[in-house]
């Protein structure tokens, strides 16, 4: 090889690495996502187990309650948006947990 050869080689990797990097940068800041910000946007998010999640989607003036898995979305609940959300109750705290808990703060102190 000479040494115009082993130059066009240098400035070949420098010019790839420097677009991968300049994309990399890009996807970092949000730049290649395409969305649009005004219509919708993810109010909240839950995580239900590892591949289950419930979210509450804005979209205009409504929300949407969405149940998201690996494989599919559905629809849940819909609501006005800014609409105040029930208070849930909470569920009761089972026999054995009970039980496990007296034991563990025993233990502890």
């Amino acid at each position: 090889m000479t040494s115009p050869d082993v130059l066009r080689l240098f400035l070949g990797l420098v010019l790839v690495v420097g677009v991968i990097l300049s994309f990399g940068w890009l996807a970092r800041r949000g730049g290649l996502a395409g969305r649009a910000r005004g219509h919708m946007r993810v109010v909240e998010s839950l995580g239900l187990g590892p591949r289950h999640r419930m979210v509450l989607v804005q979209i205009d003036d409504t929300w949407l309650v969405v149940g998201v898995s690996a494989g599919q979305m559905n629809v849940l609940h819909t609501l006005p948006a800014g609409a105040a959300l029930p208070d849930l109750p909470v569920a009761p705290v089972s026999a054995f947990a009970g039980k496990l808990g007296e034991a563990w703060r025993r233990r502890q102190g």
